[in-house]
């Protein structure tokens, strides 16, 4: 009896491992290449319409201290938008100079969202991690991290919500 306790024990523990392994989503850095190969699959943009380019200087929100922005340098972007009177969408992915001011500015974003409700999703851990606001159909906003890397999207109105969150799925990032 004690020996066949110990199998059904090991045997539950690695069950438990298992699902608790497909918890947390991973994220993974995208490239700028498939952020644009996809985004004219799923959302009707071309690459005429993202515009690139190395800021000088980005501002993050300091939500304690709204007139007091973090500041980050040498941060590469790549935006697009596409709105009209009822629908909305913005996708803008940065490559900072390095993991830390990545992790630093989604952080800002982590830290502010993650005490919402339960519609809200969060997840970090070590280098990447999201928040997703879910809180209706008719909007979708998410901020993504890996590495260096940063994508945050978002889309008001119906239609646009259902585009966004079918490409981020595209992605392979969560929605």
């Amino acid at each position: 009896m004690k020996y066949f306790k110990k199998i059904a024990a090991v045997a539950l523990i690695g069950v438990m491992l298992v699902s608790l392994a497909g918890c947390g989503k991973t994220v993974k850095k995208i490239d700028e290449d498939k952020i644009i190969e996809v985004a004219k699959k799923q959302l009707d943009l071309k690459k005429k319409d993202f515009r690139d380019g190395e800021d000088d200087e980005m501002w993050g929100t300091n939500f304690e201290d709204v007139d007091n922005p973090y500041i980050y340098e040498d941060v590469y972007y790549l935006k697009a938008s596409e709105y009209d009177d009822d629908e909305s969408m913005w996708i803008s992915y940065y490559i900072f100079e390095d993991e830390e001011d990545a992790n630093d500015y989604f952080s800002h974003y982590y830290e502010a969202y993650s005490f919402l409700d339960k519609k809200d999703r969060n997840y970090k851990e070590g280098k990447n991690g999201y928040y997703i606001d879910a809180n209706d159909d008719d909007s979708f906003s998410a901020v993504y991290y890996a590495e260096d890397m940063v994508i945050d999207v978002s889309a008001y109105g119906k239609e646009s919500a259902k585009k966004m969150r079918k490409y981020v799925g595209k992605l392979g990032l969560p929605n």
